[in-house]
């Protein structure tokens, strides 16, 4: 709840939380539409979609994770069908794949083709949109060659992945923020991290910069998305200045952020865009963006639905 609100105040006025142990998530994204608690408006995926003893088995211990009957673990096209409609049964409006087994970039896929097409084929059929988490090139090629909408992180992209993210006007989801942190962390002379640590890390930050770059050149549609966590939530933005960093306009760093990420999770009808018909969300600068992309980090005010939820102005 309280990370909630420090998203919405940092500027935030909807969201897509891409992955959550347990079902907590979904009582906040309900607290928030109910009016009961302060936040963005919330897509929430809950547990992701992953294979027995993959990546994230490790979140709880074995025991644990029985005895709560995590609906998200699956294998087989079956069972991963049946993997998603329990996931939205229990309150999904969005699916997340872990498709990575871990962070190398040589990795085969956790799923194979025909379990992908089944994730997909039973996210589509109930309306909601499936997006992978991937670093490795198959981790990323796989679940856009089975028809998923997007794939987040993208590290180790390739010319096949864009030709694919073309072909199914899917989105690329490069989490740049998240890389920044690694790659602190690594060149953190005080860290007590392993050298291989540092060179795993350094390597994903390198490998998603490069995908990102080639991503812009490639012309293929980028939404913005942070994965949220690795800095204090409430300061997502500070990747809209990244972004430019490495070679993105203001223009479409902003389009990135508003436009671009409602169409990629499905609600450019109702956000995105100062428009007729659509939520009246707007953000107070200090400055124009356009020619200081740090002041989406200050807001002076924010507005969602209409409605003043912070005021920093002095008059």
């Amino acid at each position: 709840m309280r990370n909630a609100e420090k998203t919405l105040r940092g500027g935030f006025t909807s969201i897509r939380d891409m992955g959550h142990s347990g079902q907590s998530v979904f009582a906040v994204r309900d607290a928030i539409n109910d009016g009961l608690i302060e936040g963005p408006r919330m897509q929430a995926a809950g547990e992701l979609i992953r294979p027995t003893g993959g990546e994230l088995a490790g979140w709880m211990q074995e025991e644990i994770e029985q005895a709560l009957h995590v609906a998200a673990i699956c294998d087989g096209p079956a069972d991963c069908g049946r993997a998603v409609r329990a996931s939205i049964a229990l309150g999904a409006d969005t699916i997340k794949v872990a498709t990575k087994g871990d962070l190398a970039a040589d990795s085969p896929s956790q799923f194979a083709l025909e379990e992908l097409i089944a994730i997909r084929e039973a996210a589509h059929r109930k309306g909601v949109r499936v997006t992978a988490s991937g670093f490795s090139t198959d981790s990323i090629n796989l679940p856009l060659a089975a028809g998923f909408d997007g794939v987040v992180h993208g590290t180790y992209s390739d010319t096949e992945t864009f030709e694919l993210l073309r072909e199914n006007k899917a989105w690329f989801i490069p989490t740049l923020l998240a890389a920044r942190v690694v790659r602190e962390m690594a060149e953190d002379p005080d860290s007590r991290r392993s050298d291989a640590w540092r060179e795993e890390n350094l390597s994903i930050y390198h490998g998603m910069v490069a995908s990102f770059r080639a991503a812009m050149d490639a012309g293929v549609q980028i939404a913005f998305g942070t994965d949220a966590g690795w800095r204090p939530h409430g300061e997502n933005a500070e990747q809209l200045e990244q972004m430019v960093e490495l070679g993105m306009t203001p223009h479409d760093a902003l389009l990135s952020a508003t436009a671009h990420a409602a169409a990629a999770i499905g609600w450019d009808s109702e956000i995105g865009a100062i428009e007729p018909d659509k939520y009246a969300d707007i953000l107070v600068l200090k400055g124009n963006p356009l020619e200081q992309i740090t002041l989406t980090r200050t807001p002076l005010a924010v507005i969602k639905g209409g409605s003043v939820v912070v005021d920093n102005r002095d008059d």
